[in-house]
């Protein structure tokens, strides 16, 4: 039997484990994607935290495996971008952190992703498609 040589440049695609912290943050105002993202982590067995405004986002921590922020809608208090909450969130290599936007805003997706967010959906979330995006990620 004859194995097959590995080039010295090969290296292997690090897997990102499945997060220990099967809870995640969602910092919104709107109730309906609070409901949404909430129904469809739970669904993988995730726990999902939703303060209602910056207080609760600064006492709810960093145990969370996954941090959803609404751009479009954020809570009562909370700047996302102007804060550096994203920043903050990115700083965690083991977070995953989602930022729901605006379809018609690419400047923001750019601020976004400087920032550090993993996945950025530009009106993603009003799609048939996030329940199942989130369960996805969720896994």
């Amino acid at each position: 039997m004859v194995l097959a040589q590995r080039s010295p440049r090969a290296r292997p695609v690090p897997r990102r484990r499945p997060p220990a912290r099967r809870r995640c943050l969602v910092v919104s105002a709107d109730g309906a994607l609070r409901r949404r993202i909430d129904r469809a982590a739970s669904a993988g067995g995730w726990e999902c935290v939703a303060p209602p405004d910056a207080a609760g986002v600064a006492a709810a921590g960093v145990a969370f495996g996954i941090v959803f922020i609404d751009l479009v809608r954020p809570p009562a208090g909370v700047a996302p971008e102007a804060d550096g909450l994203i920043g903050a969130f990115a700083a965690d290599r083991d977070l995953r952190v989602v930022a729901c936007g605006a379809a018609d805003r690419p400047d923001e997706e750019v601020r976004a992703r400087a920032q550090g967010v993993s996945v950025y959906l530009p009106g993603a979330a009003d799609g048939p498609g996030f329940a199942a995006f989130v369960r996805d990620l969720c896994r």
